[in-house]
């Protein structure tokens, strides 16, 4: 075997000791309720951006009340098109937010999703302890997307499907 492969077969099998060694229940739940955080933490961020172009268009709409009495130094047709842009903001952001909102209350889906992705790499890691090594090669194909090789054989892997996730999932629940 190639010195990559012996690093790659390590490091594949690290991780999958690792995922024997927590047990699933564990591992998902951190995996779901860090999901959920970050889907709450998104809302938040989309709340908030909506906030700031309604309290923009309210104030677009006092000036035009402004320029009705000749006090406002933006003209009518200025004053309309910006209107008509943060209003299409505010239902742009609306529409976001309302999806958030859907994505977080769907987390039961979200559960299943993490349940079967980690059903899946304990059924891998299962054929991994006995394959040969061709078999192991498809099996680390499904699993890493790209593997770049520096200096030194230090070697930076991108993972298929949230895999990185489900590592760091591995390392807190442990």
């Amino acid at each position: 075997m190639h010195i990559l492969d012996d690093i790659i077969d390590k490091i594949v099998r690290d991780i999958f000791s690792k995922m024997k060694g927590v047990s699933k229940n564990d591992l998902v739940m951190a995996r779901y309720e860090d999901e959920l955080e970050q889907r709450k933490v998104r809302l938040l961020a989309l709340k908030s951006e909506y906030t700031k172009e309604a309290d923009n268009l309210n104030l677009l709409k006092s000036e035009v009340i402004k320029c009705i009495r000749g006090e406002s130094k933006f003209s009518q047709e200025m004053l309309s098109g910006l209107i008509t842009e943060s209003e299409a903001e505010c239902n742009r952001l609306l529409s976001l937010c309302g999806v958030a909102e859907k994505e977080i209350a769907d987390s039961e889906s979200v559960l299943k999703d993490l349940s079967a992705t980690f059903d899946e790499l304990v059924s891998w890691a299962e054929l991994y302890e006995k394959a040969e090594f061709a078999q192991k090669k498809m099996i680390v194909n499904c699993l890493i997307r790209r593997v770049d090789v520096c200096r030194d054989y230090k070697l930076k892997i991108d993972f298929n499907f949230d895999f990185q996730q489900f590592i760091n999932g591995i390392d807190s629940a442990a």
